[in-house]
């Protein structure tokens, strides 16, 4: 069975790790003579490598580096996929006025109207159904078309908006999976860090038996209770998030009241929710989540009279994001084609 993705096994933010790990290796270092007297691998240079270590960890990508680029291409990815469905929009119409009506449901389920409501929910995969059902119409079709208004143009057009969609596509689930390597690095070296740290503690209790207040220095409760209890240090505990926002008209930039936002994490039975203010504003706290742990979350925005909408968030755990959002007005649907 092959072994499972890591995860973290301390008890607190990486920041405060980071944080701890500094304090402890700073103390060691103040007090190394004792250590080395005890154990003798506690040489003059075991505490400056540690702190080397504490940085090197630091210094790989944090999550927001890590989710650029898979960020940037989502959004690429979902104006090229709008440019697509606006072409799949372009050949339905040309279907309906090259065929006669008793033919148009046909024609166009042909052509993959089936996947169309999944592909305008960004269902990436139904819209590559969609868009290779649709070329292949074009192929089969194409005397038809033309004869009904289709630009002798179209088919390329359509075909490079679809190769353009694709490659984004590609690009976006390679940068999605590098984005999780990056990250199990990071837990990987987060974890040796805490795991190195504790061993020296350990020791500690030991050499410091007989001198409590030398003893509690090397203690990882002790050290993060007095971090998180600064003032002012107030932390999201670290299986929650803290979400904010505005909500405007899409056309207006006016803010909207009582626009309800909602999301229900994977693997979770709790639907977390707020409702805007009168500026448009709200706040959600949304908590349960594993500890120390990233993933994404479907945020939903839905008010009277508007068409709802939804957007990703990717977190990490014990952190603060801001997510706003545009609402359209509601317009009446395009009927359906009659058989």
């Amino acid at each position: 069975m092959p072994d499972p993705r890591p995860q973290a096994i301390y008890a607190c933010s990486q920041s405060e790790l980071y944080a701890i790990c500094t304090i402890g290796w700073t103390s060691f270092n103040e007090n190394q003579p004792d250590f080395e007297a005890f154990k003798t691998i506690y040489n003059a240079t075991y505490g400056t490598a540690a702190l080397a270590e504490v940085e090197a960890a630091k210094n790989l990508p944090g999550f927001q580096e890590r989710n650029e680029a898979t960020e940037t291409t989502y959004i690429l990815l979902g104006a090229a996929q709008a440019k697509c469905l606006m072409q799949w929009k372009s050949l339905r119409s040309y279907i309906k006025s090259s065929f006669p009506a008793d033919l148009q449901k046909p024609k166009i389920e042909s052509a993959g109207y089936d996947h169309y409501a999944k592909a305008a929910n960004k269902n990436w995969d139904e819209t590559l159904l969609l868009l290779t059902a649709g070329q292949h119409f074009i192929d089969n079709n194409t005397a038809a078309l033309t004869a009904g208004g289709m630009p002798a143009t179209f088919s390329a057009a359509y075909a490079a908006t679809t190769t353009a969609f694709s490659d984004l596509y590609v690009q976006f689930t390679d940068f999605e999976q590098d984005e999780e390597e990056a990250t199990d690095a990071k837990i990987l070296a987060n974890n040796k860090l805490y795991q190195k740290l504790l061993a020296m503690f350990e020791d500690a209790q030991i050499i410091y038996d007989t001198n409590a207040a030398k003893r509690e220095r090397f203690v990882f409760a002790q050290i993060k209770s007095m971090i998180t209890n600064k003032p002012g240090s107030g932390t999201i505990p670290a299986d929650s998030i803290f979400l904010l926002g505005k909500v405007l008209d899409a056309n207006t930039f006016n803010p909207v009241a009582n626009a309800s936002i909602n999301t229900t994490p994977n693997g979770s039975v709790v639907t977390f929710s707020a409702v805007t203010d009168n500026s448009g504003v709200y706040e959600m706290k949304i908590s349960g989540l594993p500890t120390n742990s990233s993933g994404t979350l479907d945020v939903f925005a839905e008010a009277l009279d508007y068409q709802p909408t939804s957007s990703p968030l990717s977190y990490e755990t014990g952190k603060k994001y801001e997510l706003g959002f545009e609402l359209n007005e509601f317009t009446e649907p395009e009927p359906p084609v009659e058989p």
